[in-house]
């Protein structure tokens, strides 16, 4: 647990500058217990308030506690998650820290213990030209792999869940469709020739 941990924050360390460009944010999503994960949203102040400015201009905020608000309200209306196919978690204890990279912080209770699938959108930044985001999930025992939301996926990502890894599954299906072509039309072509042999012996 411990190496996990000391993991987990070199990958935070390292991605802090990544989440200082305008365009650029960072999801991370950790499980912290059975049934229990902490969601964090990294990006610059200057994408958060480009976004609230555009999504509240017919009522500005005047207060940094209103700005927070603001912010706590926009992920929840565009960013969607669900485990399981499924959205039946609880979305907890908003935080929202103020700084050149902002950070916010839920608590995620009645996540699925036996994971299948996650689906994510994030429509925080769209507004935002070429905004991009890396998802980071980390859970013990399993691969660190970093996936990227952006115009080209609609800013959407299903990934499965294997024992030890997430993976994209539009990627999975692509790297598979040629493979699984070939697979049947060699089959085909086996079936015909051993066919051919049979009726010649008869």
């Amino acid at each position: 647990m411990k190496k996990f941990i000391i993991t987990a924050l070199l990958i935070l360390t390292t991605i802090s500058s990544y989440a200082h460009q305008t365009e650029a944010s960072t999801i991370i999503l950790a499980e912290k217990e059975k049934g229990v994960w902490i969601l964090q949203i990294n990006a610059s102040l200057t994408a958060f308030q480009q976004e609230v400015r555009q999504t509240y201009a017919s009522t500005p905020y005047k207060t940094p506690e209103e700005f927070r608000e603001m912010v706590l309200n926009h992920i929840t209306q565009n960013l969607n998650l669900s485990f399981n196919e499924n959205q039946n978690y609880i979305l907890t204890d908003g935080k929202v820290q103020l700084g050149h990279e902002t950070k916010v912080l839920f608590t995620l209770t009645r996540v699925p213990s036996n994971l299948e699938t996650i689906d994510l959108t994030n429509t925080l930044f769209k507004n935002i030209h070429n905004s991009k985001s890396a998802l980071l999930i980390l859970k013990e025992d399993f691969k660190k792999t970093k996936f990227v939301l952006n115009k080209d996926n609609n800013y959407s990502l299903s990934l499965s869940v294997t024992e030890d890894e997430f993976i994209d599954i539009n990627i999975q299906k692509a790297s598979m469709g040629p493979v699984s072509f070939l697979s049947i039309l060699a089959l085909v072509i086996a079936v015909a020739l051993l066919s051919k042999k049979v009726y010649k012996r008869a």
